[in-house]
């Protein structure tokens, strides 16, 4: 039953405003187009990312996000690609699906270092279907759920679509990666009741890779990489931070995602295993706050495909990003 309370007491906060919230993805650095526009087209390799995410899967559901995003780099230093997102909330009373397109352009600085700028549309439908949502006049207190609602004060326009558009920049030098993105810069609007913008959202993330060896009678080679991913929309502020290691095939690590409102947020763990053909990669994150006590449970998966190669003439320096999410000899910006 408490279950049950909060999960209608979630979606009553966020449906009856029915205000749109963004998504966001624990694997951050997987969902590439998503974090960064200047991302599209940062590798000579077709690239393919698949990315599901189940937020609070205890509490029924309530929030279930896919993404699927296509890039590849283009003759003179530029690159395309494009993503397809929908955001099922309340096992699918309010949906929302977005396309998006992106081009970026990268500007070589010297053999060690470039920098990468990005364009980026969207298009967004929201939609509602009041008739899944759980309303306060159809709780019993004893007996849970029961009886009809009053539809009078219901919206009458379930359906609304909007564009938008973000920008992004992309630099890096020896080992490090920087990056910035500012997103909704034309404020869209898919609520129900009334007009109310997407506030903008800026977005700055840091990345490196260090090879460890260690000495002795079986040495042991890994790559570590720290991560570093602050984001601000509106009044809300959030931070991840943490690192991750590769060794042959194997990957896994560990972040975590601080709400500047609630703290500390959750701790995030990831395991994943990379080949020549794919990278799949699952992580969880164990809640601190007060979901934690209901059993709240985040769980996502990341899908990465390579697919052959646009280009044998000589490459610039790739980006040193973390080998989970690269191959040799591919130009990462």
């Amino acid at each position: 039953m408490i279950k049950k309370i909060i999960y209608i007491w979630v979606f009553m906060c966020l449906a009856i405003s029915l205000k749109a919230q963004d998504t966001y993805y624990s694997q951050f650095f997987a969902n590439k187009l998503d974090l960064n526009p200047a991302f599209a087209g940062s590798q000579y390799y077709h690239r393919v990312i698949i990315n599901y995410r189940n937020q609070w899967a205890n509490l029924g559901n309530p929030y279930v996000t896919y993404s699927l995003s296509y890039d590849r780099y283009l003759n003179g230093f530029g690159g395309v690609g494009i993503q397809l997102m929908q955001d099922r909330q309340a096992d699918g009373a309010q949906v929302t699906t977005a396309i998006k397109a992106i081009y970026s352009y990268m500007l070589k600085v010297n053999q060690n270092s470039a920098i990468r700028f990005a364009l980026a549309g969207s298009f967004m439908k929201n939609q509602l279907d009041i008739s899944r949502l759980t309303f306060p006049d159809m709780i019993d207190p004893d007996s849970g759920v029961s009886g009809t609602h009053n539809n009078t004060y219901d919206p009458t326009v379930t359906t609304m679509d909007d564009v938008d558009v973000s920008i992004g920049l992309l630099a890096h030098t020896g080992n490090y990666t920087f990056g910035f993105s500012a997103q909704h810069l034309a404020k869209p609007s898919i609520s129900f009741t009334k007009y109310s913008e997407i506030p903008y959202k800026f977005v700055a993330h840091f990345g490196a890779e260090f090879p460890i060896t260690t000495n002795g009678l079986h040495p042991v080679h890994l790559n570590v990489s720290p991560l570093f991913m602050f984001q601000k929309q509106g009044d809300n502020m959030q931070m991840n931070y943490g690192l991750y290691s590769t060794r042959n095939n194997l990957v896994a690590g560990c972040w975590f995602r601080q709400n500047f409102n609630l703290h500390y947020d959750s701790m995030i763990f990831m395991f994943g295993f990379d080949n020549k053909l794919f990278r799949l990669a699952y992580s969880y994150d164990h809640a601190f706050n007060y979901l934690s006590s209901v059993g709240s449970s985040v769980h996502e998966v990341s899908l990465i495909f390579l697919l052959g190669e646009r280009q044998k003439r000589k490459r610039y320096n790739q980006i040193p990003c973390p080998r989970f999410f690269r191959k040799m000899n591919i130009m990462e910006l």
